[in-house]
């Protein structure tokens, strides 16, 4: 409970962005979840940590946490979909902003590697009730589509998006 308080600590912190305090928190609930053996919770917390310097800038430590995060969802059993799912969509954000300051040519392979990983977090994401976490990599697999160049593509993705808004199935906007 300590390292899931620390987490959220962590996370309250980085929306606030005051990242030097979300990093020390962060850390923090990364060595207990290591400490306790929790394997989602350390996987969580690699994921916190490669969003949070992919914020910062710091792309190279933030796809090296990715990493760690990769290698470690190899031990979570099959029913942990929607840790898998934000593993997937974080590596995507790391790999799209990789994408932003790198040349022509790198850029494409990149977000092509960005739109990989989106495609993997909905499909490990649709076999489970985490709409919100689906909402969102369905819009950022629509939003990449479109930067590639695939807006005819990318439509159906937004409408999947809505689709998986919470009341989407009550109420229609048309």
């Amino acid at each position: 409970m300590i390292g899931r308080m620390r987490n959220q600590l962590g996370r309250i912190c980085f929306q606030m962005r005051d990242f030097q305090t979300a990093s020390v928190y962060y850390t923090e609930a990364l060595a207990l979840s290591t400490l306790v053996g929790s394997h989602i919770m350390s996987l969580n917390n690699l994921n916190a940590l490669a969003d949070l310097r992919r914020e910062e800038g710091e792309l190279g430590e933030a796809w090296r946490y990715c990493e760690m995060a990769q290698e470690y969802s190899t031990k979570l059993p099959p029913d942990t979909g929607p840790y898998m799912g934000m593993m997937y969509i974080v590596c995507g954000k790391v790999k799209e902003a990789e994408a932003k300051t790198a040349s022509a040519l790198q850029a494409k392979e990149l977000l092509g590697k960005a739109l990989t990983f989106y495609e993997q977090a909905i499909e490990v994401l649709k076999a489970t009730d985490a709409k919100a976490v689906l909402r969102e990599a369905y819009q950022r697999l629509a939003q990449a589509l479109e930067e590639s160049g695939k807006q005819s593509l990318a439509m159906g993705y937004w409408k999947q998006a809505y689709s998986a808004s919470p009341g989407s199935e009550d109420s229609s906007p048309f």
